[in-house]
């Protein structure tokens, strides 16, 4: 009787691994989360947290793979973002090799639901999949997770093709929530995600460069609104500011940036506001009579190149998440002139 035990929960033991393996290769990998298991709503942002533990001084892989745009901080720094492009068929993750010392390290990962098709990606559940190894081993990393309350949802599609600009009130958002001494512990634990992919492997072009270029600005100034109210129409209400404020009383300050040519990029600006500024970067692969336009030609559509924030006041980095193409860039800053401070400009390009 023993025996036949023995031999019963061994098959079960094979035919279990059967179906996890079959399960793996139909994309129910447990590796995949989401915030909930609720059905996401389009144009979400997400953030996740998760410590991990290294015994000694050594070399990890970090693994990433997610339905729609992300970035991810180690210890508080920025490391990478993703996705490239796959087919559901044939999904492929990102790899990096960091040398870390013994002790305790953070991931965090900002992660941007689109919700809807575009010229990149298909539209899927969402999901991420960020996983750690070292010496061929999995390390176990304790994740935590929250929706970032703070971006309006579904304001404006930068076009047809693409995804959504951001919108963002930073007062609403955890603050500093992507450093190390971040306090999660009443953030939940994230669920298993609800994918239909196939089994993921590594990514078989080579890694994309993150380039920094120093912003080099080429006019600047101040500005008054003279176009309301702010969602009526949001890429003219940019177009349609004074930069030159001869007549009306000044609300704020702009700057024009070159990048020298037409580039993939994003700002990352430390800017010391007051609480409450309000801040717009708008890019253009030319210029529209000396100015930056926020419109996209030939975009099959209505189109919209811009990011608006509002900050928390202070020094505080701005660093869209998604990239945007354009050799120019133009930052509009509502504020008291005299308590705006731009402390860095930058650039960062992927290529």
């Amino acid at each position: 009787m023993a025996h036949a035990a023995v031999a019963c929960l061994a098959a079960a033991m094979v035919f279990l691994g059967i179906m996890a393996a079959g399960a793996t290769a139909a994309g129910m990998n447990s590796d995949m989360m989401w915030i909930d298991s609720a059905t996401a709503k389009p144009d979400t942002y997400a953030a996740f947290r998760g410590p991990f533990e290294l015994a000694a001084d050594g070399e990890i892989e970090l693994r990433t793979l997610a339905s729609s745009w992300y970035v991810v901080w180690l210890d508080g720094q920025y490391v990478e973002e993703g996705p490239t492009r796959f087919e559901v068929k044939h999904p492929q993750y990102q790899s990096r090799r960091f040398k870390l010392a013994a002790g305790t390290h953070v991931l965090a990962v900002q992660l941007h639901h689109i919700g809807a098709e575009t010229r990149m990606l298909l539209d899927m559940p969402p999901f991420l999949y960020c996983n750690v190894t070292s010496g061929g081993s999995e390390i176990p990393v304790q994740w935590k997770c929250s929706r970032l309350p703070g971006y309006r949802p579904q304001v404006r599609r930068i076009n047809p093709q693409l995804g959504w600009i951001e919108w963002c009130d930073t007062r609403q958002n955890p603050q500093e929530w992507q450093s190390p001494g971040f306090d999660d512990g009443k953030w939940p634990q994230p669920v298993p995600a609800n994918t239909k992919l196939e089994q993921i492997a590594p990514v078989t072009i080579g890694p994309v460069q993150y380039l920094t270029h120093p912003g080099k600005v080429i006019a600047q100034g101040k500005l008054a609104e003279v176009f309301g109210y702010e969602f009526d129409d949001v890429p003219a209400r940019f177009l349609l500011r004074d930069l030159v404020c001869d007549k009306l009383p000044p609300q704020g300050v702009w700057r024009r940036y070159d990048l020298g040519r037409v580039r993939l990029a994003r700002p990352r600006f430390v800017l010391d506001l007051p609480e409450g500024a309000v801040i717009e970067f708008a890019y253009s692969e030319s210029l529209s009579d000396g100015r930056v336009s926020p419109y996209i030609t030939l975009s099959t559509g209505q189109s919209c190149n811009l990011d608006h924030y509002v900050a928390r006041g202070g020094p505080q980095e701005f660093f869209p998440l998604t990239p945007k193409g354009g050799r120019f860039v133009e930052v509009h800053v509502f504020a008291d002139a005299e308590k705006v401070r731009f402390v860095k400009e930058e650039f960062v390009e992927r290529t």
